[in-house]
């Protein structure tokens, strides 16, 4: 299913009201709107609670349209819930998102790797590795970009807990498949990053040397 990604006309909240009448018609009207205000997270916020209301039905429902729609609320509003520190319910759509891949037979990697960020910026760090982990899994052979980002998440991660080699290990396989895709500027941040982690192992641990591979 294909929802437009702009609308040639801009749709008036009297329109929204017509189509109340029908919960996903609301829905789809309503992810229209905020695709136009992607950027902008005032209006957003005032329209929060009625896009809440839409996410909500649609984790409710089991048809093919509706679990498509709602994919596409999480696609859309979870840049708007990571800058708005709505990380908790961040999870709560992730965990209907991991639902309804699974009725549409999709590869969740994205959905998984979303819920790692938000869990380990939650400090559910057990958790968010777990679902970097998963997110790995899932998009090895399915979505490279999702794959290499989850890499080079779970290798920031185990770099903030100290497992510095791990982390080392781990963000060169993100580096191999970022060149792949071709993603330039996290190639940069990867690099960067693995050599702080040769800089610290040369200034502070060379005593207890750790093992880059």
């Amino acid at each position: 299913m294909n929802i437009p990604q702009q609308v040639d006309v801009e749709v008036s909240n009297q329109a929204v009201h017509y189509w109340t009448s029908s919960p996903y018609l609301s829905a789809i009207t309503r992810l229209q709107l905020a695709r136009c205000h992607q950027d902008q997270y005032d209006w957003l916020d005032s329209e929060f609670a009625n896009l809440r209301g839409c996410q909500s039905w649609l984790a409710t429902q089991d048809g093919t349209k509706e679990v498509h729609l709602l994919l596409e609320y999480l696609r859309v509003l979870a840049p708007y819930l990571q800058q708005r520190g709505l990380q908790a319910e961040l999870v709560g759509w992730c965990k209907a998102g991991l639902h309804a891949s699974e009725i549409l037979l999709q590869h969740p990697g994205w959905v998984l790797f979303l819920r790692g960020e938000a869990q380990n910026a939650l400090g559910r760090w057990n958790e968010a590795s777990e679902s970097f982990r998963a997110a790995i899994e899932a998009s090895e052979r399915e979505d490279q970009q999702t794959h290499a980002r989850a890499l080079l998440a779970l290798g920031r991660l185990q770099f903030n807990q100290g497992a510095y080699g791990i982390a080392f290990e781990t963000m060169s396989a993100a580096e191999a498949c970022l060149a792949q895709a071709v993603d330039d500027e996290q190639l940069m941040t990867v690099r960067a990053e693995r050599a702080a982690i040769i800089s610290i192992e040369e200034i502070w641990i060379k005593p207890f040397p750790f093992t880059l591979k």
